[in-house]
Order: C-alpha cells, then structure tokens, then sequence
C-alpha cells in the first residue's frame, strides 16, 4: 500500500501510461486500486499515443480514482480541471481496458474557452490526420466561448459510424 502527497512529481511515458511533469497532489493505492487528488500548476503531459505533442497545462485539478482486478483496469475522473493559455476546461467520466483491447470510455468533457488556431494538438490521435492536418490549417482566427463534447463506447470501434455501438457529440459556441 502506498500513501502520501507529492510535489513536482514526473514519470516517463511508458507502454499503458503517460509521462507526467511537475505534479503536486496526494495518493491512496494498493494493487487493486486507488485514488489520486491533483492540485497541480505548471504541469506537462507526455501521452505519445493518445496525442501528437506534449501538452504544458497551467493547472490541473480534480481527483481520479482507479481499480485492477482480474487484468481489467478501470478509471474514473471526478471533475478534472485545466487550463493553460489556449484553453480552459473540465472533464469526467470512465475508462475500462481489458487486456488486447484499446478501451471503452463513457465521457463527457467541457471548454469555458479554445483557442481555434491551435485546436489540433488538443485532439487525440484516434482522429484521422487529414482532419488533424485540416483544423490546422483552416482554423485561422476566432474565439470557441463554449463547448460540450461526449464520447461513450469501444474505442477500437471509434467514431461510431450513424450512431452504432457508440456515441460522439460536439456541440460549440464560436465568436
């Protein structure tokens, strides 16, 4: 069992998990589970398979909670907020992976504020490059106010053609 609080902790991104730098928090864990509470500022996020860059937040905050049993993990966020300079926002929501499979999420996210211009290194890789590619170079100026994205089902199945096994919803306020 491990316990305690951590500040500026960072982990190098490995098979299953991300690289972290510059986290401050606490965690409560054995190997069935546990749970870690995030209060951190100037952090980055290293995830080489779910996104195309590092990612440098400002701060993040909120609690996940997570449990392995029989190879099947299962994650849970309560309300994680971040922000940096070109966005602010809250997630929540699950994830379950069972071994030789990529995961079911079930998740809903918000954004107080985006900054189009640079949308396409906040979107992860399981969307196709061209539409990465085409964001980047369409997107020219603006200001997203408001947004609510859901996601839930099997990502190997991932976008969910007309509403199959899955569901993914974006519904934005430009100006």
């Amino acid at each position: 069992r491990v316990a305690g609080r951590f500040d500026d902790l960072g982990v190098r991104p490995g098979p299953g998990w991300p690289g972290v730098e510059g986290l401050d928090g606490s965690v409560d864990a054995s190997e069935k589970g546990g749970a870690i509470t995030l209060k951190t500022r100037e952090v980055l996020l290293d995830a080489p398979t779910v996104f195309s860059v590092p990612l440098a937040f400002d701060t993040i905050d909120g609690q996940v909670a997570w449990t392995l049993a029989k190879n099947r993990l299962e994650v849970k966020a309560t309300s994680l907020t971040f922000a940096n300079r070109d966005l602010a926002g809250n997630l929540g929501g699950t994830y379950q992976r069972d071994p030789g499979s990529p995961g079911v999420i079930d998740v809903n996210a918000s954004l107080a504020r985006l900054d189009p211009q640079v949308m396409g290194r906040y979107l992860p890789l399981v969307i196709e490059p061209d539409a990465r590619e085409w964001l980047d170079r369409s997107l020219l100026g603006g200001r997203l106010t408001g947004a609510r994205f859901k996601g839930k089902g099997a990502l190997a199945q991932f976008p969910w053609p007309g509403g199959k096994n899955g569901q993914f919803s974006v519904q934005a306020q430009l100006d």
